[in-house]
């Protein structure tokens, strides 16, 4: 024996061994996943920039300091959120991140959503992927921070509903106000609303009279933008 470990450090204590792999001698074998076990342990917020393939994470301990920063596919994402321990995972409200929240929030974390205006102001130097999820983890620590409430399956089924609605009844506007615009070049008025537009528009196109008659191009429009002005109104 010349006084030295099986690793080849000297066993009087003058030496104390690297923790993770530096200059240690050929052969000695350690585990890369215990310090990653030993950080995910301690994480308790949760940063995630939501990306469409991609999710970028960041992890902070008790103290606010940063210990986890990754890069993760959407099924690597899922199983790292599996094995995580529960802790506050923040991200900001945008799409998919109502799923996302429900499906963390089944292995036992607290999902917080923000509006990105929020965030931003949290974010530091020049923007990046992990600045932005860094900026996420802090501002959903703060007390005063406003979140958005995650939503059910059939919440969200009833917001597209209304969402597709109010498109529908925006499109609507436009085409009865250009079909209005239309008829007053050639001094032709109808009153505001739709019950007046579904009223006078037939007698207008009927009347021989008028200026609109004389063209057959012109007529063909009119009707073809009155059909699809009321069909929408019908169903909206």
């Amino acid at each position: 024996m010349d006084g030295r470990c099986p690793q080849g450090y000297p066993l009087n204590g003058m030496v104390r061994p690297p923790l993770f792999g530096f200059n240690e001698p050929k052969g000695t074998r350690r585990c890369p996943d215990i310090g990653r076990r030993k950080t995910i342990m301690i994480i308790q917020t949760l940063g995630l920039d939501i990306g469409k393939s991609t999710f970028h994470v960041v992890g902070l301990d008790a103290k606010g300091q940063s210990v986890h920063k990754h890069k993760y596919t959407r099924t690597a994402l899922m199983r790292f959120m599996a094995n995580l321990p529960p802790c506050v995972v923040g991200m900001e409200s945008c799409p998919g991140s109502q799923h996302l929240a429900r499906r963390f929030s089944e292995h036992g974390h607290t999902v917080k959503l923000m509006a990105a205006q929020f965030v931003k102001p949290y974010v530091k130097s020049n923007k990046s992927d992990y600045l932005d999820a860094e900026a996420i983890a802090e501002a959903v620590t703060r007390p005063t921070m406003r979140f958005v409430p995650v939503k059910t399956p059939a919440q969200q089924d009833l917001q597209a509903v209304h969402r597709v609605r109010s498109g529908l009844v925006t499109q609507r506007t436009s085409q009865i106000n250009q079909l209005r615009a239309f008829l007053l070049e050639n001094g032709l008025t109808i009153p505001r609303g739709v019950p007046a537009l579904g009223r006078q528009l037939p007698g207008i196109l009927e009347d021989a009279e008028n200026v609109m008659s004389s063209g057959r191009r012109i007529r063909r429009g009119l009707s073809f933008i009155a059909g699809t002005s009321l069909a929408t109104c019908e169903s909206a």
